[in-house]
């Protein structure tokens, strides 16, 4: 349906802006898929969709190292990195990941010895609140009743790491809200949903007390 073809655009979207905010990023690539339905005597049909970087070639572009351990936890990562990913999954209102379960994220370990530690690359983002897909229910465990309520799951940190993950993605805000604005195959609905989802984020970012209080309640 056209509406699930928006979904597929705001995830390519979530993906676009996360590579504003991070170099550790998936590249993605929208295309218009052609699927040809051999049973049904060659029917075709036709929809948007987007292709993803692969893992070995992202890591080969920027110079690091897949690490393929399952055992690491959120302590033992880049603690910037890992703190830019856990308010970005706030501010999309995305909890469909875990870093010890390796779920949705992917971790790359740099070359430089002074920085040894693996830096997550979040994605797979449709269950997140800012694509807001009907198929998609926040996990038993959090106490949501819909994705689109924003759930803290990045590590607990005093107050100065938030403020610089929080400070790192605000000095970000008018090229992410741009990317959305911008977007011609969002639909004008779709668009200003879109938009009103990241102000409600950008309006308690002004406060980063506020948003640092929301973020110790959950």
């Amino acid at each position: 349906s056209k509406q699930y073809e928006q979904y597929v655009i705001k995830e390519y979207l979530a993906y676009k802006i996360y590579s504003e905010i991070s170099p550790y990023s998936f590249r993605v690539r929208l295309i218009r898929m052609k699927y040809i339905d051999t049973g049904r005597k060659n029917k075709e049909t036709s929809s948007w969709a987007f292709m993803i970087e692969p893992e070995d070639m992202m890591a080969e572009r920027l110079g690091v190292m897949s690490v393929k351990s399952d055992v690491v936890s959120m302590q033992y990562t880049d603690t910037l990195m890992m703190n830019v990913v856990g308010v970005y999954m706030f501010m999309i209102g995305n909890s469909d990941y875990s870093i010890a379960g390796r779920h949705n994220v992917k971790l790359i370990r740099r070359l430089d010895p002074i920085k040894p530690l693996p830096v997550p690359v979040p994605y797979d983002f449709d269950y997140a609140g800012i694509v807001n897909a009907s198929y998609a229910i926040p996990g038993e465990n959090l106490g949501l009743l819909s994705v689109t309520e924003r759930y803290y799951l990045g590590p607990c940190r005093e107050d100065h790491h938030y403020l610089t993950a929080i400070d790192h993605i605000q000095k970000n805000r008018d090229r992410i809200l741009e990317i959305v604005e911008s977007s011609p195959y969002l639909d004008e609905k779709n668009k200003k949903e879109m938009f009103r989802y990241l102000e409600g984020y950008f309006s308690l970012a002004e406060k980063p007390e506020n948003l640092i209080s929301r973020i110790k309640s959950t």
